[in-house]
């Protein structure tokens, strides 16, 4: 998402049920630990690009980080879409300080043929790597000019693909589909590498409001089936009401990571708001959600009066940090720590867009460890539920207007 500057057809039910089926226990944050942090100015040139725009981020096993860019290639410069290379080293004493970040590496990415991809064409925000090394690049859309949003795919050379098909619901027109600036920011794939996870940042016009003070508002998960190709199950999420009231006050989803169980995720939240017309404040929360048990939504082309979101548990609050927060958008598991006072703990890492703002604002890289456990679950954690079994679920709610 940016924000102000301050200076395809629906698929069949069947379909829907494949996604996260079973699963033998539940993957749980039973701890977390801040491991300090490093940043970018605005304005910092990496191979005659301006590294900045850093809005979703994916681990390569022994090869760092791939960070997208959401530089719509639209901006003077006339720099292209891209993707960064990034190191993040926690040797010595296991902590994130200055200069512990480095960019390695920029990809343009490009059509079929290699020519870059026009400018205006794309705004992505997300980014995450199949198994077989095909990279997923999540496109916000324009759905101020009906562009909607999607799912592209690109070789390791980032060479498009192709686009994965998008369920007609969240397609803009009027009264229908992604708002303004608030489509597709997350993406993630499944342990088992059979599912590609997004997520509309708040709720489609036809599902309800989006986010206020008062408020919180109803975003749709979409998974998409790698195998087949094809959408998938969907899941509400349910986005807090904004933290800080404000100007242009937002809050929204804008990331999903998976757990090492099929159907639990960390969800990242960021808040934003102007405070006395010209201050930019921004928050951020951790959640983890669990789809077992969740209604699959897929079917309705506007949200029912009755149905079971994820289950969500708050893990952090990043204003209790006592540090200024960017706006954070990406975020992804590293390798497990070997030293400092994280040894033993998964690495996870958050990243800034900075809007390539110099006032207010720079790419702000922050490092935590995580404690992950695996206890047992009552039964399947099914997500895709029949729809005759919608009307007792206990768990459902009456959806908020």
């Amino acid at each position: 998402m940016t924000f102000p500057s301050v200076l395809s057809p629906p698929v069949c039910a069947a379909v829907a049920l494949i996604a996260f089926s079973s699963a033998s226990g539940a993957s749980t944050i039973t701890g977390i630990t801040y491991l300090g942090a490093d940043s970018f100015a605005t304005g910092t040139m990496y191979g005659g690009t301006e590294v900045g725009g850093l809005s979703g981020m994916a681990h390569v096993a022994g090869a760092g980080f791939k960070a997208v860019s959401d530089d719509k290639g639209d901006r003077p410069d006339g720099v292209p879409p891209r993707v960064y290379d990034i190191d993040i080293d926690l040797s010595g004493d296991g902590l994130l300080t200055s200069g512990d970040v480095t960019v390695t590496g920029v990809t343009t990415m490009t059509q079929p043929g290699g020519a870059p991809l026009a400018a205006g064409s794309i705004d992505p925000e997300g980014i995450a790597i199949a198994g077989s090394g095909e990279i997923y690049i999540a496109d916000e859309g324009f759905a101020s000019s009906l562009q909607p949003p999607a799912v592209r795919s690109f070789d390791a050379g980032l060479e498009q693909q192709g686009t994965l098909p998008l369920p007609s619901k969240f397609a803009p027109s009027a009264g229908n589909g992604v708002a303004n600036n608030r489509g597709f920011e997350s993406l993630t794939t499944t342990p088992d590498g059979t599912t590609l996870v997004t997520a509309a940042e708040e709720a489609l016009v036809q599902d309800g409001p989006l986010a206020t003070g008062s408020n919180g508002s109803s975003a749709r998960i979409l998974t998409y089936d790698l195998l087949g190709g094809v959408a998938g199950a969907e899941y509400v999420y349910e986005v807090d009401p904004v933290p800080i009231s404000g100007a242009a006050e937002q809050n929204g989803l804008v990331e999903l990571v998976a757990l090492p169980t099929l159907g639990r995720f960390l969800a990242l939240e960021r808040s934003f708001s102007l405070v006395a017309g010209i201050l930019p404040i921004f928050g951020a929360r951790l959640y983890e959600i669990d789809v077992a048990g969740a209604t699959d939504v897929s079917v309705f082309d506007t949200l029912p009066g009755l149905y079971a979101p994820v289950s969500k548990e708050l893990i952090l609050d990043l204003g209790t940090l006592g540090i200024g927060l960017d706006n954070l958008e990406g975020m992804a598991f590293g390798d497990v720590i070997d030293t400092g006072i994280g040894a033993g703990m998964h690495s996870l890492f958050l990243v800034s867009d900075n809007n390539f703002q110099p006032t207010f604002q720079s790419t702000q890289f922050l490092a935590f460890g995580v404690d992950l456990a695996t206890t047992p679950v009552p039964g399947p954690a099914t997500g895709g539920l029949l729809l005759g079994a919608m009307a007792v679920l206990g768990a459902a709610r009456r959806r908020r207007r």
